[in-house]
């Protein structure tokens, strides 16, 4: 700060005033003595006067900022300059003096501000920060006798300008603050346990959270037809409705008691807190946060009515109070430090608060403390950890406050709030980040973050040598010019415009196969995965890559086998059984020709030819089967699947009626969604594997039943054969294998492997599940047909 004082050069000032000293008269007349009492009494009442004038003009500034800070309508740049327009008249020469507060990059100066060297300054603190200075300045040589330009009073009221800015500030950040965080805060009173609700002036329920329908027992859609009558005790109800009133008219309510009524007839005492929400110049209504404390009460009913007032405020808070003396030692504790310390009151009393701080903590602490006890009503706030009676160290936020020449208090009240959970979620948040960024560097797919203007905004290591480019190169990037091929930019800076606003799109929630350039300028095929997030009121989004370029190719590379396949089917088809047609015709010419006319030996080698083609026509019909089973023949439609299995039963009544085989169905069987001429192929393949080993134990058997599970149908076919050795249940559908030592039908073993290729052709599963000696259960899903509402 910087002053000058005393421009009397003539006199020497009163060291204990710093007024000009007058040498003493000569002795004189009492008639003389009288005029000179007169005059000396009205120079005090003069000197009096003005300094209640100056002292007028300080209250007139004070008043002026309460006023300012009054006017809503006002922005803090507004009223910073209008404070500081009023400022020089509040000091000794208004017509000198000038005023100007800097903050940061920003200055707010009365008219005509010329720093002179004739000047005070004070600074500007918010959140324990200094931000800027305030200082008054003359322009010109003020006249300045006795003790200075500059008031002791005028220093004072400057520091206090420069206390108020600090504070008008951090609580407009704090407004700020509290406006973005509106939605939070809606969840946070959506989440409470305290009961809050919203009541009009005449007195009708217009909003309660769920704790208080919960505590009360009503259910959201009775609460539009309560009142005050409906809930408040009728011993309290007067009583209720005049604090109604109160509230109305702008009062605020601390510490208010009262008894509701639950629905069940039950009594809950509540206690809390009722303000009221004004818009315009008038009450719409009032908002009350209470506290059960029913049992509270209970146990309290002897303590007197002021006690009662004080412990339901101070036990009953979340955070704690300590009173300290000027060395540190706890004078009082309240209860709730119990809660978050662990120690009871009796034990912490009249212990030293020093001793449960952290000794990395302690020396920053002490510091504070040592600077805020000289300075009376002065605040300070820290941050630190301290001793739990656990033995764990846990942070704590404090807020002390010297009240040392406060008779009421004659102590330090502390305000402590524990933020170890606080603490404890942001170095989660940090662990989770850095573990994602771990898995990030690890992944084998790219993953790639952008934000509403499709600016990429994270890289992995594996999109780098996806795509060719480093990190460095793309961040800050549009990422449809890093990725996209041309011809897709519009319709991409079209689906980025409705994600900055709705943070979804057609993009958003499945996964998309396109095609992607890399840096060299070569395209490639992807799979990609998107969804969003968002932070900060913006949207984000990020993308799982995967470059399908080999599964593109084995695919095709698949569907070109599955063409040869076709081709050797049709060949099958056509040429092969043709050729065997063409034998089987000739043989049976030969058969009917010779007649008796060929011997027993020639006979059956003739016979043994025609058997041979048969089994031949039979074995590459079910090659063409096998062939075809993995295409759709028909198209896919919701059959019942009742309806299939009589299709298919209709080929197998020889084979069941021959054996003597016993079919149980399951009843109401679903309708699935299929291609008919396979399922058919499937039931008719499974069933008749079924038959031919059925009766091992007892007559023969079989079952199909089916079950609904989610989007999909389960079939299961059982038989009562003699099972299969688990050994062997994993080869079973392999093409052209049968198991040897079989006492039942030899087939071609192509069966069960068409049945799986089949089914894995719709998308589906086959197994089987068996025991030798019991049976065997082949299982096979089915898409189930979307039901209709």
């Amino acid at each position: 700060m910087t002053m000058r004082t005393n421009y009397d050069r003539e006199s020497e000032g009163d060291e204990s005033t710093g007024r000009a000293s007058v040498p003493p008269a000569p002795s004189r007349s009492p008639e003389d003595r009288g005029r000179g009492e007169e005059a000396s009494t009205k120079r005090r009442l003069r000197l009096v006067e003005e300094a209640l004038n100056e002292r007028l003009k300080e209250l007139n500034y004070v008043h002026t900022l309460s006023r300012l800070e009054r006017r809503g309508e006002l922005g803090l740049e507004e009223i910073l300059r209008e404070a500081m327009e009023a400022l020089p008249a509040a000091m000794r020469w208004p017509e000198l003096a000038g005023a100007r507060l800097t903050l940061g990059d920003e200055r707010f100066a009365s008219t005509g501000f010329v720093r002179g060297p004739w000047r005070i300054s004070a600074a500007v603190s918010a959140g324990g920060e200094e931000m800027g200075s305030l200082e008054v300045s003359y322009r010109e040589e003020p006249p300045a006798p006795g003790d200075g330009p500059f008031l002791a009073e005028e220093k004072a009221l400057l520091e206090t300008v420069a206390d108020w800015v600090g504070h008008l500030v951090e609580r407009r950040r704090f407004e700020e603050a509290l406006r973005a965080s509106e939605e939070r805060y809606r969840e946070l009173v959506e989440s409470a346990v305290d009961l809050i609700q919203s009541v009009t002036p005449d007195g009708r329920y217009q909003y309660v959270n769920p704790a208080w329908r919960e505590a009360l027992g009503y259910g959201e859609e009775e609460i539009a037809s309560l009142t005050l009558r409906d809930v408040i005790h009728p011993d309290d109800l007067e009583h209720c409705l005049d604090i109604l009133e109160r509230v109305t008219t702008g009062e605020r309510i601390r510490g208010a008691e009262a008894r509701f009524v639950r629905k069940d007839g039950g009594v809950l005492r509540v206690e809390g807190n009722i303000n009221p929400f004004i818009q315009g110049d008038r009450v719409t209504h009032t908002v009350g946060i209470f506290r059960d404390v029913t049992e509270q009460w209970a146990a309290e009913e002897a303590v007197s009515a002021s006690e009662r007032w004080f412990r339901s405020l101070i036990e009953n808070s979340y955070d704690a109070v300590t009173v300290l003396d000027a060395q540190g030692n706890m004078l009082y504790v309240s209860p709730s430090l119990e809660r978050m310390t662990g120690y009871s009151p009796e034990e912490l009393k009249g212990m030293s608060a020093f001793d449960f701080i952290h000794p990395e903590d302690l020396p920053a602490v002490a510091a504070v403390f040592a600077e805020k006890i000289v300075e009376p009503h002065a605040t300070a706030n820290a941050e630190y950890r301290y001793r739990h009676a656990d033995g764990s160290w846990r942070h704590i936020e404090a807020m002390g406050r010297n009240l040392l020449d406060d008779p009421a208090v004659r102590g330090i009240v502390v305000n402590y709030h524990d933020v170890t959970e606080r603490r404890q979620m942001e170095d989660a948040l940090r662990e989770s980040e850095e573990r994602f960024r771990a898995l990030a560097a690890t992944a084998h797919d790219a993953i790639i973050m952008i934000n509403e203007l499709g600016e990429i905004t994270f890289w992995n290591a594996a999109a780098e040598r996806m795509f060719g480019y480093t990190a460095q190169e793309v961040m800050g990037r549009d990422l449809h010019r890093i990725m996209i091929p041309p011809e897709r930019h519009a319709a991409y800076r079209g689906d980025i415009a409705a994600f900055a606003v709705t943070g979804s799109g057609r993009m958003f929630g499945k996964t998309h196969e396109m095609e992607a350039r890399r840096k060299d300028g070569s395209s490639f095929d992807i799979e990609l995965s998107l969804s969003s997030f968002r932070v900060d009121d913006r949207w984000h989004a990020v993308g799982i890559v995967r470059d399908i370029s080999e599964r593109k190719e084995v695919e095709e590379k698949l569907r070109a086998a599955n063409r040869e396949l076709e081709a050797f089917a049709h060949t099958l088809s056509h040429d092969l059984r043709g050729m065997l047609s063409t034998a089987y015709g000739y043989a049976r010419m030969l058969e009917r020709v010779s007649g008796d006319s060929l011997d027993r030996e020639r006979r059956s080698w003739l016979e043994e030819i025609i058997n041979s083609l048969n089994r031949m026509d039979r074995f590459t019909t079910s090659l063409l089967e096998y062939a075809r089973a993995g295409v759709p023949e028909g198209v896919v439609t919701d059959i019942p699947l009742r309806e299939a299995l009589d299709m298919a039963l209709r080929g197998l009544e020889p084979t069941f009626l021959k054996k003597g085989v016993e079919l149980e169905v399951g009843e109401a069987l679903p309708v699935v969604r299929a291609d008919a001429t396979r399922l058919q192929q499937v039931l008719y393949n499974l069933l008749h594997n079924a038959a031919g080993h059925a009766g091992a134990s007892g007559p023969p058997r079989v079952s199909l039943s089916a079950s609904l599970r989610e989007n999909e149908v389960v079939v299961a076919i059982s038989d009562n054969g003699k099972g299969i050795p688990a050994e062997k249940q994993d080869i079973i559908f392999e093409p052209f294998v049968r198991l040897r030592g079989d006492e039942g039908p030899t087939g071609l073993g192509i069966g069960l492997s068409t049945v799986r290729r089949a089914v894995e052709g719709w998308g589906g599963r086959v197994w089987v599940e068996s025991e030798p000696g019991r049976g065997s259960t082949f299982f096979f899903t089915v898409p189930a047909a979307p039901t209709k509402e």
